[in-house]
């Protein structure tokens, strides 16, 4: 079972890393370690909508070194769901109440694999 986990994880990465290259070609030299490491772990908010529970918009930790290139490609992968993309959260500082309004305000602390609180 672990042996298909892993299996599992590894293929995710890899999907990942082939859906974000194509946006921003500067990741090419990232490794599956290094993708983990540097990109999967930009902090943020995952918005919902509060009447279906879909996904209606992500903020990203402007902070972060690398939310520049993640927001390009997340924006390129996500434009055909109609999902918003913000830069606009800063360490240290709550959701801007613009985002409060959309949706429920309900927010999720995510960053895609290890998420971390602002």
């Amino acid at each position: 079972m672990a042996l298909a986990l892993g299996t599992r994880a590894h293929n995710v990465l890899v999907w990942a890393r082939a859906w974000l290259l194509p946006p921003v070609p500067a990741l090419a030299p990232y490794g599956l370690q290094r993708l983990v490491r540097d990109i999967f772990h930009v902090s943020g908010l995952i918005l919902f909508d509060p009447l279906t529970g879909q996904i209606q918009g992500l903020v990203l930790n402007v902070a972060a070194p690398l939310a520049a290139g993640l927001a390009t490609a997340l924006h390129a992968l996500l434009a055909p769901a109609h999902v918003g993309l913000s830069q606009d959260l800063h360490r240290g500082h709550s959701i801007p109440s613009s985002y409060k309004s959309v949706g429920s305000g309900r927010a999720v602390a995510a960053s895609g694999i290890g998420s971390s609180r602002m």
